[in-house]
């Protein structure tokens, strides 16, 4: 079975609110929630693709931040790598390609979404990494 590998990044913003998307109807996972991102193509760096896929899928301009961790999951079907970065915008979303919505949440919020599998142990992750401060 193929592995894909994917990047993911969690964009927090400064009052504290966590971007999370919902994959659109007749997409893959179609309505499960996810970090945004997408497929790394060949000769990209992980984070090249979250730069590329954030500005096609969202329309904004990201900084990518600090490495958060990979996980892999078999979908069944695929097997991906999912690579994630925190990362930083100060642009408004501006379009919507693979989600129907998207969302700022309070971090202790998040599991009350139906999470994509493979984005569960990064959450867990990230709100671990980020207790103390």
């Amino acid at each position: 079975m193929k592995t894909i590998r994917v990047v993911c990044g969690i964009l927090s913003r400064p009052n504290r609110t966590l971007l999370i998307t919902r994959k659109a109807p007749g997409r893959s996972l179609a309505g499960l929630w996810e970090f945004p991102g997408g497929k790394i193509e060949d000769g990209e760096t992980p984070e090249q693709a979250l730069v590329r896929e954030l500005h096609e899928e969202l329309g904004i301009v990201i900084k990518v931040g600090k490495y958060i961790g990979t996980n892999s999951y078999d979908y069944g079907n695929v097997k991906v790598e999912l690579i994630a970065f925190e990362c930083l915008s100060a642009d408004s979303i501006r379009r919507l390609t693979d989600h129907d919505v998207y969302v700022f949440i309070e971090p202790n919020q998040i599991f009350n979404y139906a999470l994509a599998p493979a984005d569960i142990p990064l959450a867990e992750k990230w709100l671990e990494m980020n207790k103390a401060r």
